[in-house]
């Protein structure tokens, strides 16, 4: 159970506690009007850039903060909006994933060098099938992924599959644009919009995997199948905001709240409607991107995201790296390119957590890299500059048995987040975007 009000809760690995600047954030955190509880999971840390940054814009990772919904925080999530993570199931096993068809997908989510240049330079002579014009960019915004449905020639049950059941966070445009940035929405995401479903940048990628366990027959996997995940960006609410509140109230060098009737509470959550339809769509595209490649038995298995404010039983809940899990639904736990990836079903316990959970175990993996042991399989790493086809470096990478990994979710289980049928995705080709 969570302790009480006003208590800080962490969940942590008995050798690999949580490092001290997330401690003494989430502190900061409950400490300030109207939060209500914070919840540390064992993935959560703080990067060093951001201690002692002259903005409070970050939190810990992997926490998740719940206040009244007279007090928002604008300042605790003000960065990637939504970024999240995809798994798109193949009708292909190991065997069958040919050369060309890796090819196939290096070409579909990489940039040719004169299509690179003309969408750096905001000059998008060259236009690809996926491209939005400005025009559908507005009905995304919108409408989200069902804007979409015609143009990607995809099936309604493609968008039942993403979060929320594919359906919309209605927004009035014009209402909306009182509040946005008019040079993020004019300008701004014009190299967006032309490179819509294939930006992977920052930590996140593509990645081609097997299926090694199935864990419930609910995903509709099958053992050795072949599946991508896709790990996905999103926009700062900085940049989407007005930059008199972007200054008022986020740029702020302690946490200040906004009460319910302010401008800045009714500028975040147009923005992150907006966003939220944005990256829903944006991920729709990634699957029809695949689905051209591998024919219509190519379907979305889950598409959950890991970084937003929801407004749950009378509460908001603020999630940062941590994903939304019910009870027998499922959430997505990666690794990092040379361990596996898990899904995981959520247990009896997790509505004690906040119906939460991480959404990867990279920096305990980090962490715990004397416990690693090679494997007799290998995952092919491609790194490309900046997503260029043309500059490419490829490479193999031992895969990796972590035994921290174990203690993870005998962790987890024991908290009932989550159940012991977890699925289990092996990396085979990693690909990530690079400077």
């Amino acid at each position: 159970m969570l302790k009480d009000k006003n208590k800080l809760d962490i969940i942590e690995l008995p050798e690999f506690s949580l490092d001290n600047p997330s401690k003494e954030y989430a502190k900061e955190i409950l400490s300030q009007d109207g939060v209500e509880r914070v919840l540390l999971f064992p993935d959560s840390f703080t990067k060093s850039k951001y201690v002692g940054a002259e903005y409070k814009t970050t939190i810990p990772s992997s926490v998740v903060i719940q206040t009244d919904t007279e007090h928002l925080y604008p300042s605790f999530r003000s960065r990637g909006i939504n970024c999240g993570m995809m798994l798109v199931s193949l009708p292909i096993e190991e065997k069958d994933l040919t050369e060309d068809l890796i090819n196939k997908i290096k070409k579909a989510f990489l940039y040719s060098l004169p299509y690179y240049t003309s969408f750096r330079l905001r000059l998008p002579f060259l236009k690809g099938k996926y491209d939005l014009s400005y025009k559908e960019f507005l009905k995304v915004l919108e409408g989200g992924a069902p804007s979409l449905k015609s143009k990607l020639n995809v099936l309604q049950e493609d968008i039942v599959k993403l979060e929320g059941g594919g359906v919309a966070n209605n927004l009035n445009i014009d209402e909306a644009k009182k509040y946005f940035n008019s040079k993020w929405l004019n300008r701004r995401t014009v190299r967006m919009r032309h490179s819509f479903g294939r930006y992977f940048g920052g930590n996140h990628y593509l990645e081609i995997q097997i299926v090694e366990d199935v864990g419930s027959d609910k995903l509709g996997l099958k053992k050795g199948q072949v599946v991508v995940m896709l790990h996905t960006g999103c926009q700062s609410l900085e940049d989407v905001v007005r930059p008199d509140l972007r200054e008022n109230f986020i740029r702020q060098k302690s946490y200040k709240s906004v009460n319910k009737n302010s401008e800045m509470y009714k500028a975040f959550f147009m923005a992150q409607k907006a966003l939220l339809n944005l990256i829903r769509a944006y991920r729709l595209t990634s699957f029809a991107m695949l689905r051209d490649i591998f024919g219509s038995e190519t379907k979305i298995v889950l598409e959950r995201g890991h970084n937003y404010v929801s407004e749950e039983k009378g509460k908001l809940i603020y999630r940062h790296n941590a994903e939304r899990l019910k009870d027998g639904g499922f959430a997505i736990v990666s690794g990092n390119f040379k361990h596996s990836s898990y899904v995981v079903e959520g247990g009896d316990g997790v509505e004690d957590h906040m119906h939460s959970i991480d959404h990867g175990i990279g920096s305990i993996l980090k962490r715990a890299e004397k416990n690693e042991k090679k494997k007799g399989e290998n995952v092919r790493i491609l790194r490309s500059k900046r997503g260029l086809y043309s500059i490419l470096k490829e490479g193999n990478e031992a895969l990796i048995e972590n035994s921290v990994i174990k203690d993870y979710f005998a962790l987890m289980e024991s908290k009932g987040i989550v159940k012991a049928n977890r699925a289990k995705l092996r990396p085979i080709l990693n690909l990530k975007y690079t400077k």
